[in-house]
């Protein structure tokens, strides 16, 4: 079936064409996923450390979300410099 479906060139062009396509998404899709997972990950073991050294839920919380707001802040910053 298969054969049949590549006997045309532009048909097996275009397949080609899509088959790019998608594994260029896909790709774009699995670098924005580990992204996201390494910032999840950093944050786990930065409560796991906060943890450790006994601090409160509050301390820990503002703590995180003081690390938070610089890093997003100093990124904005150096993305409108730069």
């Amino acid at each position: 079936m298969l054969i049949r479906w590549f006997k045309s060139d532009t048909v097996a062009f275009a397949s080609l064409v899509g088959a790019a396509a998608l594994a260029s998404i896909l790709l774009h899709w699995l670098r924005l996923f580990l992204l996201v997972f390494m910032m999840i990950a950093a944050e786990s073991l930065a409560r796991l450390d906060i943890q450790t050294a006994e601090y409160t839920e509050i301390q820990a919380c503002v703590i995180l979300t003081v690390t938070a707001w610089s890093g997003l802040g100093l990124g904005w910053a150096l993305g409108h410099v730069l």
